[in-house]
């Protein structure tokens, strides 16, 4: 995993060290002042981001050929997370499908952690945004959020680490599974099929069909983009009185 350095607030530090330099030239009542206010305010900035970093170590997977139990790639990507009530942005991550952890590197980027899983509300990487379990009903990890409407679309991403043998050697590999949910109506639907995802919208199955074919969307060439579009089409369906 390549290291990335995070984007803290060192400008306050300047900003304040910058002042006690000029105590000579300026009123020096003043320049505590605004020496004392800058450093409050350095304070205040990373108040929070000390917290983040307190989770615990992470057992790093050893990549044997290109495999790796992350999701996306295995090189570490700026995103934002929302933990322990505060929400941290240009935030090294990585997200272990595997072990269903966030991860990030530690302060002095030695070593990676892993977030306390309770304390993570949602965190977000380039094009994705994940979200504690959105509900009592459904497995505890993380969702991604694919669709936020009134209708919502969840996707449960997990790797699983296989071990096969080929001409006497033992060979590494994660298959990826993923299983889609609806939610609708105050409940949450798992989906697998064409027509599950139907059932679910059986009140609108008509125009929605209509809807897909116009714009010829099929389950079999991407289930996921199917699956979005259904709920996007359905929520933009008056509803009937």
């Amino acid at each position: 995993m390549r290291s990335i350095i995070t984007r803290l607030p060192w400008a306050f530090v300047l900003l304040a060290s910058g002042a006690m330099a000029q105590s000579y030239r300026s009123d020096t009542a003043f320049i505590a002042a605004a020496s004392a206010n800058a450093v409050k305010h350095y304070h205040e900035a990373i108040k929070g981001q000390s917290q983040l970093y307190n989770g615990g170590d992470y057992a790093e997977y050893k990549t044997l050929e290109e495999e790796h139990p992350y999701f996306g790639s295995n090189d570490w990507v700026f995103g934002s997370v929302h933990y322990d009530g505060y929400l941290y942005e240009q935030v090294p991550l990585l997200y272990d499908l595997q072990t269903d952890q966030v991860l990030t590197e530690s302060f002095s980027r030695s070593s990676t952690m892993k977030l306390i899983k309770e304390r993570v509300k949602y965190f977000t990487i380039p094009g994705h945004k994940f979200v504690s379990q959105p509900d009592s009903s459904l497995h505890h990890g993380f969702y991604e959020l694919l669709y936020d409407g009134r209708t919502k679309v969840y996707a449960r991403h997990i790797k699983v680490l296989q071990e096969t043998i080929n001409q006497q050697v033992i060979v590494h590999d994660f298959e990826e599974k993923t299983r889609y949910y609806i939610y609708k109506d105050g409940a949450y639907f798992h989906v697998r099929s064409k027509s599950s995802i139907q059932d679910v919208f059986a009140d609108q199955k008509r125009d929605l069909n209509q809807l897909m074919s116009k714009n010829k969307i099929r389950f079999r060439r991407n289930r996921e983009q199917y699956i979005v579009r259904m709920a996007e089409f359905y929520d933009r369906i008056p509803t009937k009185p």
